[in-house]
């Protein structure tokens, strides 16, 4: 494959085949994980009358349901890695990550985080925590040259799902990502869903002080018990009655 970065619809029909050999393996009665899916485990085969791009070297491949106490990740490269697998927690769902770093890669020609693998030699943890740190910051997107004339428009807030730390927002199968490609399915930007949510999360608290300072007291509010009962006895009754207290 070359190195160059690919036309965004040349970009998307490899990473939609590549897909399609993961829901193949993630479909089984007994999942298959590939856990190492880079671009140099992607193979095109020129047998066939079209082209397709087939995934190969299942050296890492493993059963869903086997235990990760055996799975030995030494000699993968941990760039490609999903942040949940440096904790042994492997699933369709690690697959679906490395899938968007190759998706980001093949049209930008770069990696969305980069960390050299080199300068951590022997030591695997620290190696680790410095990726899992890179990935907190935002992902950045090159401008993309006018000569690129098929480039989606949608295409980096498919990338940003893809490649979310989050299982629960990332693409939940290769089928629910092929979907996003062809455009059969909306994807919803990130970004703006986490706006969203942190202000429905201000809102929340709002309205719990609220609730409080009209009079409903603890009662508004959910849970933590011990801690309603703490404030209670050392503030508030302290409060309403100061000549007891002292």
């Amino acid at each position: 494959i070359s190195i160059v970065p690919f036309y965004c619809n040349c970009s998307k029909i490899i990473i939609i085949e590549i897909l399609e050999g993961l829901k193949y393996l993630h479909q089984q009665a007994n999942p298959i994980i590939h856990n190492e899916i880079t671009l140099q485990n992607v193979m095109l085969d020129l047998a066939l009358s079209n082209t397709k791009s087939k995934i190969i070297d299942f050296g890492y491949a493993r059963e869903f349901h086997k235990s990760s106490k055996v799975f030995n990740k030494e000699g993968i490269n941990p760039n490609f890695l999903a942040t949940e697998c440096f904790h042994n927690i492997y699933s369709p769902q690690s697959d679906i990550f490395s899938v968007g770093i190759i998706l980001y890669q093949l049209i930008y020609n770069s990696l969305p985080w980069i960390v050299d693998v080199l300068k951590f030699k022997g030591k695997q943890s620290e190696l680790e925590d410095k990726i899992v740190e890179e990935r907190k910051k935002k992902i950045q997107f090159p401008s993309v040259s006018d000569s690129i004339i098929d480039f989606d428009s949608n295409i980096n807030i498919i990338i940003k799902k893809a490649l979310h730390t989050d299982t629960e927002i990332r693409f939940r199968s290769a089928d629910e990502f092929i979907k996003a490609l062809k455009g059969e399915v909306i994807v919803e930007d990130i970004d703006t869903i986490q706006i969203q949510k942190s202000d429905k999360d201000a809102n929340k608290k709002k309205t719990a002080y609220s609730s409080v300072a009209k009079g409903k007291g603890f009662s508004a509010i959910a849970g933590m018990q011990d801690l309603k009962n703490q404030l209670q006895v050392d503030v508030i009754d302290a409060l309403r009655n100061p000549e007891e207290y002292q």
